[in-house]
């Protein structure tokens, strides 16, 4: 009969992120006093088909099951907690993106998921985000806080009104008009850059 340990060591080696495991905890320190999981770390995350664990088939994903997905971050919240967290937020957020978008933007969405794209939703309290129509364009301006893995994403959630009536939309956060600022600094999940989100002119 196998072992309890043998049996925790094929499941470990089943994962799949097994591969970059290692490379998650020899950095969690570092992570926890500089407040940021390393540059290396999250472009392996991102290399990594867990990133396609919450899309559909239709856009590329692997539609995992919940089990699985706990199976994953438990492993790596193991080895860093605030590494789970802010890959815990990725997959939760952009399941519910794809929810709040549809089918009229599976196009978009199948190239977030194929590309891996970090996504984050800041929208705790104190958000306020207000949206202008500049010709074809709609500009936002205000801020979004509680941002989890902001510094570390290319799109976020944001959650606006133009003339007060609600509105939804993800942002790429490489573009000028978007400033993160660095401004988390609690006591746990101290690299999880939970950070404000300012914009100013994003589009």
């Amino acid at each position: 009969m196998m072992s309890l340990r043998n049996r925790i060591t094929r499941l470990v080696l089943s994962l799949t992120a097994s591969p970059i495991l290692g490379s998650i905890a020899a950095q969690a320190a570092e992570a926890d006093q500089s407040r940021r999981v390393s540059a290396d770390v999250i472009a392996a995350i991102k290399q990594n088909d867990i990133m396609r664990f919450t899309a559909c088939e239709s856009l590329g994903g692997l539609n995992q099951s919940c089990v699985r997905i706990a199976q994953e971050l438990e492993a790596i919240s193991a080895n860093c907690a605030s590494t789970a967290w802010c890959l815990w937020n990725h997959l939760c957020t952009f399941h519910l993106f794809c929810g709040l978008l549809g089918p009229d933007n599976q196009t978009f969405l199948a190239g977030v998921t194929q590309r891996r794209d970090w996504v984050c939703f800041p929208a705790g309290a104190s958000t306020a985000v207000r949206g202008e129509i500049d010709g074809d364009t709609v500009r936002i301006k205000g801020q979004a806080a509680f941002g989890s893995g902001a510094r570390y994403a290319e799109w976020a959630g944001v959650a606006f009104v133009i003339d007060d009536k609600p509105q939804f939309s993800l942002v790429d956060l490489r573009q000028h008009g978007v400033n993160i600022q660095d401004d988390w600094h609690a006591m746990s999940l101290r690299a999880s850059a939970t950070d404000t989100v300012i914009y100013d002119g994003a589009s």
